[in-house]
Order: C-alpha cells, then sequence, then structure tokens
C-alpha cells in the first residue's frame, strides 16, 4: 500500500514527461523489492514488473528486529517470524548469505535451521530445530556439514546434542 501510494501521483500524468528515473528512485528505496522492471508501452501506460523479496532469517541491530530478505537488505520489523532461523552475534549480511549457501549445498536442508550464532572469528554454530548443535569450524564448512549429517544416521549417536568440529581433523560430540 505504502509503494502504491508513492507511484500514484504519478497517475493522469503525461507518459511523455513522466521520467522512469524517479520511479526506479522510489522502487530502490523499498527494501522488500528483490527486483523490477519498468517499461513505458506507449501510448498511456507505464509497466512495473515487482519481484517481492523473499524473508529467509530474523536478526536484530540496536534493539530492533530485522528480517533478512533474499535482496540482501535488512527489513525493519516488529515481530520476530517463527519460520524463520535466529542469528545472532550481528554478521555482516554477506556472511549470512556466505553459510546460507554452504548449508543449502549440504545434506541439510535450511528450513531445519532453528538458528545460527555468528563469532568474531567469522565461525559459526548451527542449532538445528530437533536441538542438535554444530559448532563449525573456520575452514571446510561444507565437508563438516556433510560429515555431521552422516554421522546423525547412525544409531550410536542418536541421544548426541553437540557436534563439535572446531579442532581440524577431530569431531568432538556430548550427548545432554
Amino acid at each position: 500500500n505504502n509503494l502504491q501510494s508513492k507511484l500514484n501521483r504519478f497517475e493522469n500524468q503525461n507518459i511523455f514527461f513522466i521520467d522512469t528515473n524517479k520511479i526506479i528512485e522510489i522502487l530502490e528505496s523499498e527494501n522488500l523489492i528483490e527486483s523490477y522492471n519498468v517499461s513505458k508501452i506507449y501510448p498511456s501506460k507505464i509497466n512495473i514488473r515487482i519481484k517481492k523479496a523473499k524473508l529467509l532469517a530474523n536478526t536484530s541491530f540496536d534493539s530492533k528486529i530485522f528480517l533478512i530478505g533474499s535482496n540482501k537488505r535488512l527489513i525493519e520489523s516488529d515481530v520476530i517470524n517463527p519460520d524463520l532461523p535466529l542469528i545472532f552475534g550481528g554478521p555482516p549480511v554477506e556472511n549470512f548469505f556466505k553459510i546460507k549457501k554452504k548449508i543449502e549445498l549440504s545434506s541439510f536442508d535450511f528450513s531445519n535451521i532453528k538458528k545460527l550464532h555468528f563469532f568474531p572469528s567469522e565461525r559459526w554454530d548451527v542449532e538445528l530445530k530437533n536441538g542438535i548443535l554444530i559448532k563449525l569450524p573456520n575452514q571446510n564448512i561444507l565437508i563438516a556439514l556433510n560429515d555431521v549429517f552422516e554421522m546423525m544416521k547412525f544409531e550410536k549417536f542418536e541421544k548426541t546434542k553437540i557436534f563439535d568440529l572446531r579442532v581440524n581433523g577431530q569431531m568432538i560430540t556430548n550427548e545432554l
């Protein structure tokens, strides 16, 4: 509705005098837009196609709640979306997209992630919805994720709640 009201100012104007850059400026200011296409259809129409950004995760900065969009923007929110993972540690948005990509390339399903903890050393902890905590190393993250996924299949590890892979070449487990 907010976007519509901003664009309404171009209604009933001569299409030849409407500056498309002004429309683009309005679209660029909206955090919920992933992509758009603006085209004039002469003699009297402007076609605007908008692709809405997908919401990927919850995070907070300066006591404010934000959603991370697929457009790599922070979208301010009043509430936490319970269907999305929580991000702790205030990582740069680009770092979130790097870990998300590694999770998606692994055997894990990103929708099974409950929390992601980012540390100043740029290391991540991943908590799954089933309560399992995976402490990832700084490097070889994809290999580590796939190793944990395979280990979780064994009956021997069904009560394991922590998989610690921070030490190179070792996997430390803990049952809670």
